[in-house]
């Protein structure tokens, strides 16, 4: 709201405002009603709105001794999976997640959440076409389908949110084959290999990680970030964000053969890149890492950002 001066008197020549007794109690009358206003409406807002948040938190665990490929369809919210070396059998956790209307019965609500489902080891649900519907006993499956997987529009979602927690143990070293396709966010720690990473909506965050082959890692609006290692000799890579900031962290002493395209954004890059070419409105750079590593750039990675800026780091 603009604060309106006297259009006659300069703000500065101004002299204080007077007051009466007359008007200190018509301010302190209107001071009253909007806050009795504010505080009703604070405490009303729910039924404004029509819609009140329903959660309900699950868990299960799984028994494996080994793990080769993970693969998990989840169209309605974030997906998290992590290694910890404290635990003993592969965890899923599940964050369920409504809108009900106020009045809403607790059966209603209880039947609605039922309707939000987390398999384990099933395929035969999934709504990504992708998806394996054998696998092997190194096989850990996971989907979650809930009734407005296809409404992606709907302003209130149905939405689960799934937290995975792998027992180093389980893990090989030589790498797992992971394939996510998520509505949201995806974040991936501590486990590399041949990734398939799809985000809907969402960032997309490899830590601590290695690259298999012909790995791919994009989100159709969301920040891509990756920080590990490239698994050669002669392996293509993609990091593609159709709509966000592409950041990648590579070792001191990586090299590879270069397609970057930020068509409105930057590149930069602490390895020396020679010859970034820059566009009327963005930027591209077609050629070696780090020329200087002494590596073969057999491996080859295309970068792209389709409305950010692409950001190479050395750790």
């Amino acid at each position: 709201m603009k604060t309106r001066w006297s259009a006659h008197i300069p703000f500065f020549q101004q002299g204080p405002i007077r007051t009466t007794r007359r008007n200190t109690a018509l301010i302190c009358l209107v001071f009253i009603i909007i806050a009795s206003i504010a505080t009703a409406c604070a405490g009303n807002l729910g039924n404004l709105l029509g819609q009140v948040l329903q959660t309900r938190n699950d868990e299960s665990t799984v028994s494996m001794s080994s793990v080769t490929h993970i693969q998990v369809c989840n169209k309605s919210g974030n997906t998290v999976i992590h290694t910890d070396p404290s635990v003993e059998k592969i965890t899923v956790k599940s964050r369920k997640a409504i809108y009900t209307d106020n009045d809403a019965e607790q059966a209603a609500v209880d039947r609605s959440l039922q309707a939000l489902v987390v398999h384990i080891q099933d395929a035969s649900s999934s709504n990504c076409s992708w998806l394996s519907q054998g696998g092997d006993s190194s096989t850990l499956t996971v989907t979650a389908t809930t009734p407005d997987d296809q409404d992606i529009g709907k302003v209130h979602r149905d939405r689960v949110d799934l937290e995975i927690i792998v027992p180093d143990t389980t893990i090989k070293q030589s790498g797992v084959a992971v394939h996510i396709e998520s509505f949201d966010q995806i974040q991936l720690t501590g486990i590399g290999g041949n990734l398939q990473l799809t985000s809907l909506s969402g960032n997309v965050d490899v830590e601590k990680s290695f690259l298999g082959q012909d790995s791919r890692l994009y989100t159709a609006s969301g920040d891509l970030h990756f920080s590990g290692a490239l698994h050669g000799p002669t392996n293509n890579y993609e990091f593609i964000s159709d709509s966000g900031d592409v950041t990648l962290t590579f070792p001191t002493k990586t090299n590879a053969t270069l397609e970057m395209d930020a068509p409105t954004g930057s590149i930069s890059s602490d390895f020396n890149l020679k010859n970034i070419e820059e566009t009327a409105t963005g930027a591209r750079f077609s050629g070696e890492l780090n020329p200087g590593a002494g590596i073969a750039a057999s491996i080859k990675l295309k970068v792209r950002a389709g409305d950010g800026s692409i950001t190479i780091h050395k750790s």
